[in-house]
């Protein structure tokens, strides 16, 4: 993550948490964008609104083809699944008001080449429209959050 895009994160974080929660234009953002090649991590991707006052109910991540082992961890009131090719991870079954941030996280194994720089898209359906977090470029209104992985 580039420093003005850390810096931006941060900032749109510290206003989100002194109004109670907004629906600010921020993206979806990994809690961090860097890790080793050939680890093994929890990643938590925070969602900070819903789409258009509409209230998050379903999210889909399509994972790299090379991280292996997925494995979704379901916040409160909700339920995970994992497609039989372990390329899509679904959070589904609950409801995150459009006002407020929520937290998925997956564990999974990266791949062991340190440089990659690897990309989540996500959709994020609410109550009412949906939104597709896979834009390739910070520039893209809707970017698909990524992590770089390190030596």
């Amino acid at each position: 993550m580039t420093g003005h895009r850390l810096r931006r994160v941060l900032l749109t974080t510290m206003v989100m948490l002194a109004v109670g929660g907004g629906a600010a234009q921020a993206h979806i953002e990994p809690s961090v964008d860097k890790y080793k090649a050939g680890s093994t991590a929890t990643v938590s991707f925070t969602v900070t609104h819903g789409c258009n006052g509409s209230p998050t109910t379903k999210l889909v991540m399509r994972l790299p083809a090379t991280v292996t082992a997925p494995a979704p961890m379901a916040p409160n009131g909700w339920k995970t699944a994992v497609s039989a090719d372990k390329r899509l991870v679904t959070w589904l079954g609950g409801s995150l008001p459009a006002t407020r941030h929520g937290v998925f996280a997956v564990k999974m194994t990266f791949p062991n080449s340190p440089g990659t720089i690897l990309s989540f898209p996500i959709v994020q359906t609410c109550k009412v429209g949906l939104t597709r977090w896979a834009g390739t470029s910070e520039k893209d209104e809707h970017p698909a959050p990524v992590i770089t992985l390190t030596k």
